[in-house]
């Protein structure tokens, strides 16, 4: 045990494996994934591991080296619910879901496309129950 957990610590951490919870903020039984389609990492799959993923050119949890992505560009937010919403961070450029450019939070749906700068990304959902991988 390490010197900052506590037995109380451990036994709720035990607690929640053994029920499927997690303690990351992430919906128990899903895995979130960006697939990379185009730009500068495209063909890379990087798996989402907290609730909220920002995507920029020189800051965030995706940073990408594309000219036309913005500092700060986008927020992907896994909500509680299982849902996946997008939201443009006043970017230059815009962010599309699909050929539109979103101004306002937009849900995106498993396997959906959008695309920030010359950079095309697709949200990945997976049932982890089902494929075994919890």
């Amino acid at each position: 045990m390490k010197a900052t957990e506590t037995s109380r610590r451990k036994g709720r951490d035990a607690m929640l494996a053994m029920t499927n919870l997690k303690n990351d903020g992430m919906p128990p039984g899903l895995r979130f994934s960006l697939a990379f389609l185009s730009g500068p990492l495209a063909s890379t799959v990087k798996v989402l591991e907290t609730p909220i993923t920002i995507i920029g050119r020189e800051e965030g949890d995706v940073v990408i080296n594309d000219p036309e992505i913005s500092r700060r560009h986008a927020q992907v937010e896994i909500h509680p619910d299982g849902t996946a919403w997008i939201t443009d961070l006043g970017s230059t450029n815009g962010t599309f879901v699909g050929s539109s450019q979103i101004a306002d939070s937009t849900k995106l749906a498993d396997r959906q496309e959008f695309s920030c700068g010359r950079s095309s990304f697709m949200l990945l959902v997976r049932d982890t129950n089902a494929i075994g991988l919890e």
